[in-house]
């Protein structure tokens, strides 16, 4: 199967003999097809979205970009949207694999970081229903502090969250916030705590305003641990989430809310367009024991086997490969902040 090599210091792609490098010097991307039953997603999605990419699938008739999986859990760490899409083309469709980009996510290039919400036009009195609608929770308590403070008892998990008003100024000069907490906070998984979040994203949405998901990078200044100035509106910072918390949740069959976890790759292989039709599975249903209808083990098994060699033998054809760096990314690939592998097509 096609394995390309990221070096995540030099930012160089290379397709080469993996056994003649330091491999733990480099992250493995292995592309290949896997069955969509197979994978665990870990986050929500919004619907909105959703909906648009499955029709866009429908009309394009390929999968364009690969979703990015753990080699060994197969959870879903990039491409949730994706993912979805085609697991609701499988029910309409004979459509059963997808097409994944395996890594080890235990890699140290490999980064989760965060996303902090804003608040887009909340007003000051806006606020305090929000406050009012996260204090309703049992044992939940939330108390005024300064910025600072407020932001490293969140990031260091001593809290659930904190609001930060980039308006309003304290005695001290540092910026109004408030934070949320709880008596029982022991008890308070990572899950529990990104739902609270959620609830107050909620209430946001139901005043008729604009939630906006921001990488950590452009909310808070590192060095002073204070929001950046071009921070106009109405902050939640947001507590960090572990690998091994995103596995773990996942395994569990239970879902983060949406833009909960922020994936970060040395870079990410984009543009495959492999068709659909070549995702469809042909194991024909056979009547079981109690009389329901299901596929043969065997007969999928051998089938997974086919598509894989498929995908490899398209794989191969594109024999340019190239990397885009990430100054000079255009049009939608702006949203990456990696380097791009674009195979060609």
């Amino acid at each position: 199967m096609p394995v390309y090599i990221c070096h995540p210091l030099a930012s160089t792609t290379k397709d080469e003999r993996i056994d003649s490098l330091n491999v733990d010097d480099y992250l493995l991307m292995e592309l290949t097809v896997e069955p969509i039953n197979s994978l665990h997603p870990h986050e929500e999605v919004k619907m909105g979205n959703l909906s648009r990419l499955v029709a866009s699938f429908r009309e394009s008739g390929i999968q364009m970009d690969p979703i990015i999986i753990d080699s060994e859990s197969k959870v879903i760490l990039d491409g949730m949207h994706r993912y979805h899409s085609m697991w609701q083309l499988s029910r309409e469709t004979s459509v059963a694999y997808i097409v994944v980009c395996k890594i080890n996510y235990s890699h140290p290039s490999v980064k989760l970081m965060n996303w902090h919400r804003i608040f887009e036009g909340l007003t000051t009195t806006e606020i305090h229903k929000v406050l009012d609608r996260i204090q309703a929770e049992p044992n939940v308590v939330i108390e005024k502090t300064d910025e600072t403070t407020g932001m490293i008892e969140v990031l260091e998990r001593r809290a659930i969250m904190a609001i930060i008003n980039p308006r309003g100024r304290t005695s001290n000069a540092q910026r109004e916030t408030w934070l949320v907490t709880a008596d029982n906070l022991d008890e308070w998984d990572i899950l529990t705590r990104y739902r609270l979040i959620r609830q107050a994203e909620v209430t946001v949405m139901e005043l008729k305003l604009s939630v906006n998901h921001v990488p950590d990078v452009d909310v808070i200044d590192q060095q002073e641990m204070q929001l950046k100035e071009t921070v106009k509106d109405f902050v939640v910072i947001t507590p960090k989430i572990t690998k091994e918390e995103v596995i773990d949740i996942s395994k569990k069959g239970q879902v983060f809310p949406p833009k909960s976890t922020r994936h970060s790759l040395p870079a990410r292989p984009l543009r495959v367009n492999y068709p659909l039709n070549f995702l469809e599975s042909r194991v024909k249903l056979i009547k079981s024991r109690r009389g329901r209808m299901q596929s043969s083990t065997h007969g999928l098994d051998r089938e997974l086997l086919l598509r894989k060699a498929q995908f490899r033998g398209f794989l191969t054809q594109k024999r340019r490969f190239g990397l885009i760096r990430r100054g000079i990314l255009r049009r939608n690939w702006s949203q990456y902040r990696e380097n791009i592998l674009y195979l060609f097509s």
